[in-house]
């Protein structure tokens, strides 16, 4: 049953959001914690780098796949059995990778992880979006990224921990028992959300026709523009950071490694502001502050990257651009969900898959300049005007007036 709006009423409890948060978790722990280990595993498995990187592009498409279509299936089937099953199939599949005994079974483990993967996380979404909506929902949505802000934080910290004692295999049985945890917790915790008086046709035909209902929901498609391409902003910024810090900047492998948790921080930070705020301030608001604050972050960042940039002056704005985020995210996803409350796998099919294809199309034009810095506020400073033009089309597209 549905939770009315209220500024009070906390709509989810925090032990569900708890554990369905377990279930977003895997993503980023089955991404940051083995990241270090990538030499060791090339020599091990007798690859070369790219062979080994590739296991982190098949991980993310999986990712996408598994939201795109675990989504709407989910509408048809519920969401408990498949989320229950997804934790087990990402379990079987990172053991897969601790024994695996050349790069081809890496590679299939690794694709079958972000599959199950991806569909943790959008069942984790669909569920929180069948129980509240509102202001209700995007409180509820900011709680769960707060807690899993934790993992991006604590990821690399649990790697560096097991790798050098245990090997780079102990990392992927860490994954597997995370996995096992998750699976353990959420049957416990989760009931079934969607009855199945409420659920709609299965085959293919409602597989794709969820789709094709949300995309012409008024409204729905801005507020997924913005969640992507903020989310692609960020992405621009993880994956040029490297090279501004560390080769622009001069700043050693540790310092970059805490100014990245330190970043990673400030998410969370912002999720519990948002969640604090939301209370009393209009989902869409926030989510207008959100992308504004980012896009002002990013324009200084590509000034002072034109100008002459400075540690000084760069951290502090990425952390001002991460820190917005807090903001976007469970906003933009409460709205859009809350827009297509029949169909909430398939809602939040279409945040997920095209986040991923999104981050995965930007990324690559951060390494296209010269100047690293000067490239990296130009793409982030281009995909939050996207997002920004998302938003205005989604609030006119809904006939809201604030």
């Amino acid at each position: 049953m549905r939770a009315e709006i209220s500024g009070k009423n906390t709509g989810v409890p925090l032990s569900l959001l708890a554990a369905l948060a377990l279930a977003t978790m895997a993503g980023p722990l089955s991404i940051d914690t083995y990241l270090p280990a990538f030499p060791l595993m090339a020599d091990d498995l007798g690859t070369t780098e790219p062979g080994i990187q590739l296991t982190l592009t098949l991980f993310m498409a999986g990712m996408a796949l598994g939201q795109f279509f675990i989504g709407p299936m989910s509408d048809s089937m519920g969401r408990r059995r498949l989320l229950l099953g997804s934790q087990l199939i990402a379990a079987a599949a990172a053991f897969v990778c601790a024994v695996s005994p050349d790069i081809w079974v890496m590679w299939g483990g690794r694709l079958v992880q972000g599959i199950a993967g991806g569909a943790g996380v959008v069942l984790a979404r669909a569920v929180v979006a069948d129980l509240v909506v509102g202001k209700t929902a995007a409180r509820a949505f900011a709680l769960m990224m707060l807690i899993n802000g934790i993992a991006p934080i604590m990821a690399p910290l649990v790697g560096a921990v097991l790798l050098v004692p245990f090997g780079w295999r102990s990392i992927f049985v860490f994954m597997g028992l995370f996995n096992v945890f998750a699976m353990i917790v959420l049957a416990l915790v989760v009931k079934e959300s969607l009855p199945p008086e409420n659920r709609s046709a299965g085959g293919l035909r409602g597989l794709f026709g969820g789709i094709a209902e949300v995309v012409k929901i008024r409204g729905f498609l801005g507020y997924v523009i913005a969640f992507w391409f903020s989310f692609g902003a960020m992405f621009a910024y993880i994956s040029g950071s490297p090279f501004v810090m560390q080769g622009q900047l001069g700043l050693g492998v540790g310092t970059y490694s805490m100014l990245f948790a330190v970043s990673s921080a400030m998410i969370v930070l912002g999720s519990a502001v948002s969640a604090r705020m939301v209370n009393t301030i209009d989902p869409r608001r926030l989510l207008a502050f959100g992308i504004l604050l980012m896009l002002t972050a990013s324009v200084l960042l590509l000034v002072d990257a034109l100008l002459n940039p400075t540690v000084w002056v760069i951290v502090p704005l990425l952390m001002l651009a991460l820190f917005s985020m807090g903001f976007i995210m469970g906003n933009a996803t409460a709205l859009a969900t809350g827009l297509a409350r029949r169909r909430a796998g398939a809602a939040s099919a279409m945040l997920g898959a095209g986040q991923f294809v999104v981050a995965g199309a930007i990324s690559p034009m951060v390494g296209l300049g010269a100047d690293a810095a000067a490239t990296m506020g130009t793409v982030m400073t281009c995909s939050v005007l996207v997002a920004l033009a998302g938003y205005v089309w989604g609030v006119k597209r809904e006939n809201y007036t604030s």
